[in-house]
């Protein structure tokens, strides 16, 4: 009988790259194991498309000192929490907490949300793995006590992170609890061009390149990110002035988001400070993982913010420029042996953008791609069978429900 799984993420966030990780984790359990996966979206999202107000709410916390953020979350959440129907039920034997920026602060936005996970697993018994995970380096002090007393409570059988400067941080923030050792786990959508060879564009290119330019929100980067950002004048200036050299390359631009409302907002103020005789082109927004996945994989070229954006351009074969922002971004970079292609969109001349991206489509790059996507395929393929094999020896969970609102 197929085990089933509950993947712990935030699968339909507006950000679609966080489905991207979810659509590749569930396909490697399936194609590789047999395993049936649902996903647990600790937002209690239940679909794409449920975040009406997330651009205000951003705007709003944004002017806020720290600490009211946090009062202010944790009251919000408090009141969902209470209010959620309960429960969303599907049998699961194993949880695996994955992939993605999990492990994180963000105002204790997501320490509340994955502890009520946590304990639920605990409660009902259900063995837990923390699989291809992000963690921050900096926490507040309750941020970081709530997961510590979170995982500490449950039956924890393996930690996979995604990359050398989580493992670090793992070390520090938790390496003192009694839980296995970590292992190096690479993030799940690196492999996603073996995983759907389908989506890969066929034959040559008819007619002007097209460049892919993912636009991300400079507030959502001074939100998260950890270091300085220019100002959102200067971003927006920033954006067009590449757009326009992209341009007059010859080079057709091709302006999208990975879905988030404030990106959406934001690429309108672009495509707007262009101008009407641009010939950027602006796909509309992507309505699920799938659709994002398609558009990067059929462009020549691409820069990008958003680290799911690059990853997903890279293992497509696609010359990818990801401009720096915070530590995850710069991990993967230099994980896939491509460090040289992670820049400053601000300090850097779009000149020098161009020729950067020229010089990641040299075929010698291509060996350099297929290395880094096999062995990271490799890499998780052989944690999860570790993971899962703990698992057979255990008493069935399938008719155990996972509650989560």
């Amino acid at each position: 009988m197929p085990k089933n799984v509950g993947l712990v993420n935030v699968a339909y966030s507006p950000n679609l790259g966080d489905g991207v990780i979810a659509e590749c984790l569930s396909a490697i359990l399936l194609q590789h194991f047999g395993w049936r996966a649902h996903n647990v979206d600790i937002a209690g999202r239940h679909g794409f498309g449920e975040a009406p107000r997330r651009s205000l709410m951003l705007r709003t916390l944004s002017t806020m000192p720290p600490p009211v953020r946090r009062a202010s979350v944790r009251l919000a959440l408090a009141v969902k929490h209470m209010r959620d129907e309960r429960p969303l039920t599907n049998p699961a034997d194993l949880v695996l907490v994955g992939g993605g920026q999990l492990l994180q602060d963000d105002d204790l936005n997501f320490p509340l949300k994955l502890r009520r996970v946590l304990n639920e697993a605990a409660k009902l018994k259900i063995p837990v793995a923390v699989v291809s995970a992000g963690v921050a380096g900096t926490w507040s002090d309750l941020g970081l006590s709530m997961i510590r007393e979170a995982l500490a409570k449950c039956d924890v059988i393996a930690i996979g992170l995604r990359d050398p400067g989580s493992l670090s941080n793992w070390k520090r923030l938790f390496g003192d609890l009694a839980l296995p050792q970590a292992q190096l786990c690479p993030d799940p959508a690196i492999g996603i061009a073996t995983l759907m060879p389908e989506l890969r564009r066929q034959g040559p290119r008819e007619g002007p390149a097209r460049i892919g330019v993912n636009i991300t929100n400079p507030m959502v980067l001074a939100r998260h990110g950890r270091t300085a950002l220019p100002s959102h004048r200067d971003a927006l200036a920033a954006w067009a002035g590449l757009v326009r050299a992209i341009a007059t390359s010859g080079r057709t631009p091709v302006m999208f988001t990975n879905g988030s409302p404030e990106d959406e907002e934001f690429l309108s103020e672009v495509m707007a400070a262009l101008g009407t005789s641009s010939t950027a082109v602006r796909l509309r927004k992507a309505a699920n993982p799938i659709d994002l996945v398609r558009a990067i994989a059929g462009l020549d070229a691409l820069f990008a913010y958003r680290l799911h954006a690059a990853i997903v351009g890279v293992s497509y074969d696609v010359p990818v420029i990801g401009f720096r922002w915070d530590d995850k971004l710069a991990a993967f970079f230099e994980y896939a042996g491509l460090g040289e292609f992670a820049m400053d969109l601000h300090s850097t001349p779009a000149g020098e953008l161009l020729a950067a991206v020229d010089r990641a489509a040299d075929a010698r790059y291509d060996a350099v791609r297929a290395r880094m996507r096999d062995s990271s395929q490799d890499l998780l393929v052989r944690f999860l069978a570790q993971t899962l094999a703990c698992c057979d020896n255990r008493p069935t969970k399938a008719e155990t429900a996972l509650h989560v609102g």
